[in-house]
C-alpha cells in the first residue's frame, strides 16, 4: 500500500506540473517553470527515506557547473546509443553527404597549414615552435583544464550512408546526443592521464542562439572564480560544411584504419584596443604546437588552423576553439578524434615538465 500511495502522490504531482506548464494564458513562462520545479522538489522532500535512484554507469560523466571536479576517469558509452542500430532508408526532403578530406591554406612548416581570416598581417612563423607557456601536471590535486560548449546543442549523425534525411538531428539539448559526447571523451582522456578536468554541459545556445558567446563567457568566468587552478580552456564545437542545403560534406580522415572526423583549431590573432586579448600570441603558439603534433602523426586529420580577429573566449586563460568534425560526421568519428586531441594535449603540454 505504501508504494501505491507513493505512486499516486507522484502521479498527482506530475499531473499538476503538467497543468501548470501547459497554462500559458494563466501564468507567465518564468512563473510556470518555477512552480513546476517547486512541485518536483516538494515531492522529493515528502520521501526523505527513499533510496536515491541508482546512477546509470553507462551514461557519460558530463560535469554540470555546480558539480565538483573530483571525478574518476571513466569512458563508458552513453546510455543512449549514439549510433543507429540500422541505417534508415533514404526519404524525400533530405540530401546527399559526401566524404572529403579538406585541406588548403598556407603552408607554415612540417604538416602545418593555416588560413589567416583575421585580415591582419601576422608573421605566424615567429610563433611556430615557441613555448605556449602552458604546463599540465599529472596528479595535481586541483582541476587544470576546462571544457565548455558555446554551441552546446550541435549534434552529429548516427549513421553514414551517403545521404541524410529530413528528420535527422542537427541540434538537440540532450547532452547524450550532442557535442557534449565528444567533450566527455576528451575530458576522460585527460583524466586518465591524471589531468583534473571540468567538463561543463550547460546549454548556451538555447532558447536563443544570438548571445551564445556572452553566456559561455559568463560560464568561464564563474568557473575560473571557483577553480583558479585552471590553466587551459577549450571550447568544443562541430562545424557545418556544405555546398548547398541538399549537398553536404563530411570532413573525414582515416587513422589506423578507422574513420575520424577532421578537426580545426581556431584562435584569435589580434589584440584590439576595444576588446583586448593579451593572450593571443600565447594562444597562437599553443594552437601551432598542438597542430604540429596531430598533423604530423595523422595524415589528413587536421584542417588548416583558422586565425581570426574574433577573440571568442580566449582572453581569460590560454586556450582555443576546436571544431571536431561537422554535422555530417558520425558520433563514432567525432569521439575518435576527441580522444586523439586529448592524447595530443597530454603529449604537448606535459612533456615540458
Amino acid at each position: 500500500m505504501r508504494d501505491k500511495g507513493r505512486l499516486l502522490i507522484r502521479f498527482l504531482a506530475a499531473l499538476a506540473a503538467a497543468i501548470v506548464c501547459a497554462s500559458p494564458l494563466l501564468l507567465p513562462a518564468d512563473t510556470r517553470e518555477d512552480l513546476s520545479a517547486r512541485l518536483s522538489q516538494t515531492v522529493a522532500a515528502w520521501f526523505p527515506d527513499e533510496e536515491p535512484e541508482a546512477a546509470d554507469p553507462a551514461r557519460p560523466t558530463a560535469v554540470p557547473l555546480a558539480q565538483e571536479a573530483a571525478e574518476p576517469a571513466r569512458e563508458q558509452a552513453p546510455a543512449v546509443s549514439v549510433m543507429a542500430d540500422t541505417i534508415p532508408p533514404k526519404t524525400s526532403g533530405g540530401g546527399s553527404v559526401s566524404e572529403e578530406t579538406l585541406g588548403g591554406g598556407t603552408h607554415l612548416s612540417g604538416g602545418v597549414y593555416y588560413k589567416n581570416r583575421s585580415g591582419l598581417s601576422v608573421d605566424f612563423s615567429a610563433y611556430d615552435g615557441a613555448d605556449p607557456g602552458v604546463t599540465l601536471t599529472p596528479g595535481a590535486p586541483d582541476p587544470q583544464v576546462l571544457i565548455i560548449h558555446t554551441h552546446t546543442t550541435e549534434s552529429y549523425m548516427r549513421y553514414y550512408a551517403g545521404y541524410f534525411n529530413k528528420g535527422d538531428l542537427v541540434r538537440t539539448t540532450d547532452s547524450r546526443l550532442n557535442v557534449c559526447v565528444a567533450g566527455e571523451v576528451l575530458a576522460n582522456r585527460l583524466r586518465a592521464a591524471g589531468i583534473g578536468t571540468i567538463h561543463i554541459t550547460t546549454v548556451h545556445d538555447r532558447p536563443q542562439y544570438v548571445g551564445s558567446y556572452g553566456r559561455s563567457a559568463e560560464t568561464v568566468r564563474e568557473t575560473l572564480k571557483k577553480y583558479p587552478s585552471i590553466r587551459l580552456v577549450i571550447d568544443l564545437h562541430r562545424d557545418a560544411v556544405q555546398r548547398s542545403d541538399v549537398d553536404k560534406i563530411k570532413p573525414t580522415a582515416t587513422v589506423d584504419g578507422d574513420k575520424a572526423a577532421q578537426m580545426m583549431l581556431i584562435v584569435c590573432a589580434d589584440d584590439p584596443a576595444d576588446d583586448p586579448n593579451p593572450l593571443w600570441e600565447q594562444n597562437v603558439a599553443l594552437a601551432l604546437a598542438v597542430q604540429h603534433d596531430l598533423a604530423e602523426r595523422y595524415d589528413g586529420l587536421m584542417r588548416p588552423v583558422g586565425f581570426t580577429d574574433i577573440r571568442y573566449n580566449e582572453a581569460s586563460r590560454p586556450g582555443f576553439l576546436v571544431e571536431v568534425g561537422a554535422e555530417t560526421n558520425t558520433f563514432a568519428e567525432a569521439m575518435t578524434s576527441a580522444a586523439l586531441l586529448g592524447d595530443a594535449l597530454v603529449r604537448v603540454l606535459t612533456e615540458r615538465n
